[in-house]
């Protein structure tokens, strides 16, 4: 029986020491944590994302509250991961203390050849400079440090923050070709080597389609606004790299739309011999590649446009 009451006071210490270990690791670990960055969404208007041996991304905000690339290239901003990112370091809090010792700064990809910088200001004045490492084993938070300390902390940004540093300069571009309300187009002209026709407004719900030198016939309203709603909303698959030439003289396909209260706007799209696709536009700098399923959206016969209702029905 006596050695039934000592195992079991054993077992009441080793909980005990472990229970105390634990409180005391924990507070060890939580020990001058700071809370979080001071990135303000309101102010912040300048992001820059550094990695080693890759040139560094600017993001800048106008007034209107909208991002663009200013690094390496002048370019529209992808909004959905930039806003992304501008959230995520707004609300980012350093959750435990991991390491004093940058002996281990490699192990968590926390060192300057692996981890991400990003540093955000408001003007001149800065409002974080961290570094963003490996994600945790839990998978919820990001090892992280401060610029000039060794101290790397885990962080939250474990999921959308993570996820940007393996992000390359095309992923935060604009992936948008016009970027336009389909509603706002008022007329426009599609020309190729096989068709040539003509879309124009008649009302706020009717269109007419003049194919080739024939009259104006009534257009089918279904047709035209789901043409339209792929012409507005384009999206382009990637972007044209340096070494595929295109003879823009010779484009396959060449679209001319005008939109209430705007210039015309003009699209020039060509199959390339690789199998790929692309678009240029007068509303980017940079010529675009599309699926093929968008280039064919615009190969599309101009007698499908054509309203075979009953008139008057």
């Amino acid at each position: 029986m006596k050695k039934v009451i000592w195992l079991v006071a054993a077992l009441v210490v080793l909980l005990g020491a472990w229970w105390f270990l634990g409180r005391r690791e924990e507070s060890l670990q939580q020990a001058g944590v700071p809370q979080a960055t001071s990135v303000d969404t309101l102010t912040v208007n300048r992001i820059i994302l550094e990695r080693h041996n890759v040139p560094s991304i600017t993001f800048e905000k106008d007034a209107g509250g909208f991002w663009t690339i200013t690094e390496p290239v002048a370019d529209k901003a992808n909004l959905n991961l930039v806003d992304q990112l501008e959230k995520g370091l707004a609300m980012m809090k350093f959750v435990n203390r991991i390491s004093d010792r940058s002996s281990q700064h490699a192990a968590f990809q926390i060192d300057d050849v692996s981890a991400l910088r990003i540093q955000a200001f408001a003007g001149d004045v800065q409002q974080a400079d961290v570094y963003l490492g490996k994600v945790t084993p839990d998978r919820q938070h990001v090892y992280a440090r401060l610029s000039g300390s060794d101290v790397v902390f885990s962080a939250t940004g474990g999921g959308a923050l993570a996820a940007m540093r393996s992000r390359d300069l095309d992923s935060f571009r604009s992936r948008d070709v016009l970027e336009r309300d389909p509603n706002q187009f008022d007329s426009v002209d599609v020309r190729s080597g096989a068709f040539a026709y003509r879309l124009v407004r008649v009302d706020s719900s009717t269109w007419d389609v003049r194919i080739g030198a024939s009259g104006a016939r009534r257009a089918s309203t279904a047709v035209v606004d789901g043409f339209l709603r792929a012409l507005g909303r384009m999206k382009a698959s990637g972007f044209r790299p340096d070494s595929v030439n295109v003879d823009w003289d010779r484009s396959d396909i060449g679209i001319s739309a005008w939109l209430l209260g705007e210039p015309e706007v003009k699209l020039s799209m060509v199959a390339a011999p690789n199998a790929s696709y692309y678009v240029r536009s007068t509303t980017r700098e940079y010529d675009l590649a599309v699926f093929e399923s968008v280039y064919k959206t615009f190969q599309r016969d101009p007698k499908e446009f054509l309203d075979t209702a009953p008139q008057g029905s």
